[in-house]
């Protein structure tokens, strides 16, 4: 699996660099510049109004739910990028304090987000990680697992009288391969760009 998290590691590079712009243009957008102005946790803050005996509702706020940190995600830029991963990940709680209809950059912030990134992005990644996962995971993967499965079983559990059997041990063993494939493997050998752990042998 190393080799499939190196595959998709430029893919969250780049991933990474779009929700740190996001997090940085919600920062911007909805942090607090000055105190009582509309960003204001404390102008965010739920507030609770009073029933008049005649059943209207006294326009006065009577109670009001003390802010914390959650109250404006986006006045600390850590915490914004916390957002962004909540948005990612399906949450919208950290824009509820504003309203959707009279936030218009924000809206349009959230929509580009959630299409060019929840949508489009994170299905693009599945799609990489599954094409990853393929190519790896195919035949010739098993069959190198089966070699050195079978060569710890012939180092450390046979005795050596076992290993004198010539049924089992062969001086030569005839192989037959594509000649294509073989340059393929040879010019892999010479770009560096086969996986072996140790040096391939050489005719």
């Amino acid at each position: 699996m190393i080799g499939v998290g190196r595959k998709i590691i430029p893919f969250l590079v780049i991933l990474l660099f779009i929700i740190l712009g996001f997090a940085h243009a919600f920062f911007i957008l909805l942090r607090s510049t000055k105190n009582d102005d509309e960003n204001d946790p404390l102008n965010l803050a739920v507030k609770y109004n009073s029933v008049n005996s005649d059943g209207t509702i006294n326009s006065n706020p009577t109670l009001i739910q003390p802010p914390d940190s959650n109250t404006n995600m986006f006045n600390y830029f850590p915490t914004s990028l916390l957002a962004m991963y909540l948005l990612l990940i399906g949450d919208s709680g950290s824009l509820s304090p504003w309203t959707y209809r009279e936030s218009h950059t924000m809206t349009f912030l959230l929509f580009l987000f959630t299409f060019f990134t929840v949508i489009y992005l994170m299905n693009l990644f599945i799609g990489l990680l599954n094409m990853a996962i393929e190519k790896y995971d195919n035949y010739e993967e098993f069959l190198l697992q089966k070699a050195k499965v079978i060569m710890e079983i012939e180092l450390f559990y046979m005795l050596p009288r076992h290993k004198k059997k010539k049924e089992w041990f062969p001086d030569w063993i005839h192989y037959s391969i594509p000649a294509n494939e073989v340059r393929k493997f040879i010019i892999a050998i010479d770009k560096n760009k086969t996986g072996f752990k140790f040096d391939p042998p050489r005719c």
